[in-house]
């Protein structure tokens, strides 16, 4: 969920901290308590961490808070500051970082930026952290620095099974000439084929519809691009950029989109004012909370040019990483293990967010019909894989790569030509990756 705030000025502190910050080796954050922390615990005075908690539609901040005070009940003499982003934790991480202020514990932050600067204590790979599948999988410079348990779907189309059903169509789509085709069949019924909005989504939206023909082709597209390999001109992506496009200009989209916010834009859906809308899972736990929105609610994967199934999103991503510099790891380290793998909380946060576990021994949650079909969508799967907005371990994306393909997405809704603009994602990845 990403709106970007001065990130120009935050990218320039944290260039500055990257060259200012110490080289010292790695101390992995399962690797003992600092010995103030346990000199005030056996004082009897309150130790305090602070915690950066991503707060969303789904994770509130009254969840968050609900947790917290448990951990606190089950830890008496520790104290949890729950620090709460404006809006885009991402950026807001970076200017702590920056001013010296960054928390104990970092949510759903662009890891590889934090690495880089040697803000960030590895994990150790114990036994509670081995319960955990694929989690080599997150590894950058063959450590791990960024811990969480689940799978997250991304590149799914939510549609409105009302419409579909007036319009005529009475299968999902498998591929995108068949999507295509289904969205033209809905503006002859005067529906709204596709909904988007501005914000971060505008970029998620055009990413997932992109992903199977581009991230789902190669897994590794990112890592390529850093070699030089592969490039936003290349033939895959004009195809894409202009598909996006067309999509456009035939009137696919939702008027004045870019001017809605990402909540708006959920309650525009449940409010019948569009047959599809590209989201994350995350969508379904909103979907079960609307029980009067009147139509019901079905699924599908972003559909590829040849009909395979290749779907994108998170595998251990968007996770927790502990502060290089906390003067209480160990207090961190044990917050962090409460969040995830205690099984009463790993539920109560998949469940919230729509999540699929990923623990060697899973948890299960009672699922609604449609987190079922996604679940089932998993599974049949051919290739799961990151996309624009979703990196994977050390393949990952120039800094500021989302916010520019964000920009890009808007850009081309507004008329910018598809060579000039992709052209200028790639010109954008080699100036900052110098």
């Amino acid at each position: 969920m990403k709106v970007k705030i001065q990130a120009i000025a935050a990218a320039a502190m944290l260039t500055s901290l990257l060259a200012a910050c110490s080289q010292s080796a790695d101390q992995p954050s399962g690797a003992g308590a600092p010995a103030s922390a346990k000199e005030e615990a056996k004082a009897g005075q309150t130790v305090q961490i602070s915690a950066q908690l991503h707060v969303t539609p789904n994770l509130t901040a009254e969840f968050w808070d609900g947790v917290i005070k448990k951990f606190e009940e089950q830890n008496p003499g520790v104290k949890i500051k729950r620090v709460q982003a404006p809006e885009d934790p991402e950026q807001y991480v970076k200017m702590l970082l920056a001013s010296g202020d960054m928390p104990d514990v970092v949510h759903n932050v662009r890891f590889p930026d934090l690495v880089k600067a040697n803000a960030l204590k590895p994990f150790e790979l114990d036994d509670d952290i081995k319960k955990i599948r694929d989690v080599e999988s997150g590894f950058i410079n063959g450590k791990l620095y960024n811990l969480n348990d689940v799978v997250q779907p991304q590149s799914l189309i939510f549609y409105n099974k009302k419409m579909f059903a007036d319009a005529g169509i009475t299968s999902t789509p498998k591929t995108w000439d068949e999507l295509m085709a289904d969205a033209e069949k809905l503006k002859q019924k005067s529906f709204t084929p596709f909904l988007t909005s501005g914000e971060w989504v505008t970029g998620f939206t055009m990413s997932v519809l992109s992903a199977p023909d581009t991230f789902g082709q190669n897994v590794r597209w990112y890592a390529d691009r850093a070699a030089g390999k592969v490039h936003f001109t290349d033939d895959n992506w004009k195809t894409a950029a202009q598909r996006w496009v067309d999509m456009n200009a035939k009137g696919y989209f939702n008027k004045g989109a870019l001017s809605l916010s990402y909540t708006q834009l959920e309650q525009q859906f449940l409010k019948g004012a569009g047959a599809m809308y590209p989201m994350g899972s995350w969508f379904t736990a909103a979907e079960k909370d609307a029980k009067d929105k009147g139509f019901e609610v079905g699924v599908f994967a972003v559909p590829s040019t040849n009909g395979d199934l290749r779907l994108a999103g998170g595998i251990n991503q968007s996770g927790f990483g502990i502060s290089q510099k906390s003067k209480h790891a160990d207090i961190a380290l044990k917050f962090v293990k409460f969040l995830l793998l205690d099984r009463d909380n790993h539920k109560a946060i998949i469940e919230k967010d729509a999540l699929i576990s990923n623990l060697k021994d899973p948890v299960d949650y009672p699922m609604t019909p449609l987190q079922t079909e996604i679940a089932k969508l998993v599974k049949e799967a051919k290739v799961l894989s990151g996309h624009v907005n979703v990196e994977v371990g050390d393949s990952v994306g120039a800094p500021g790569m989302a916010e520019e393909f964000n920009k890009a997405a808007q850009n081309l809704l507004m008329g910018n030509k598809v060579d000039q603009v992709l052209k200028s994602l790639d010109e954008m990845w080699d100036k900052n990756s110098k």
